[in-house]
């Protein structure tokens, strides 16, 4: 991850992150039509094939619907072993809580990019993350803290 990636580095190597004020999906749209990433895009660590992702996990789920909201998916399903209903997947997605709407991830903010029906699934879970935030909030406000 970028907050701790140049602790990898050293004298004779240095990491540098790229794109930290980007998220996923916008990441996605910018690099997925550069023949390398389409060569050799690796997101999973769960996958037991050393060049593959297995498209089940949730970093391989996640960058699926990433790649189907910037309209790249076709081009790069072949890097994945699977290639599950992301409707399926976008349901049992369990994501974590937001500390404020500004957090969510342009696949929240801008569903209009998605087809349908995975539009009407992200608009749900996009509900219910709201939802769970402002029952936070005004569970924090009742115990005298600020939200």
């Amino acid at each position: 991850t970028w907050q701790i990636d140049h602790l990898w580095s050293s004298r004779k190597n240095r990491f540098s992150s790229w794109g930290e004020h980007l998220s996923r999906a916008e990441k996605m749209e910018q690099i997925a039509d550069i023949p390398l990433v389409q060569d050799h895009l690796r997101v999973c660590w769960q996958s037991k094939e050393s060049a593959a992702n297995c498209g089940l996990c949730p970093k391989c789920t996640r960058t699926m619907v990433s790649l189907a909201w910037a309209g790249k998916l076709d081009q790069l399903n072949h890097c994945f072993v699977e290639n599950p209903s992301l409707l399926e997947v976008i349901s049992s997605w369990k994501p974590a809580p937001i500390l404020s709407a500004a957090e969510l991830d342009p696949v929240y903010t801008q569903p209009e990019r998605l087809p349908e029906p995975l539009r009407s699934a992200i608009i749900a879970q996009r509900s219910q993350l709201l939802a769970d935030l402002e029952y936070r909030c005004s569970r924090s406000k009742i115990s005298g803290s600020d939200c």
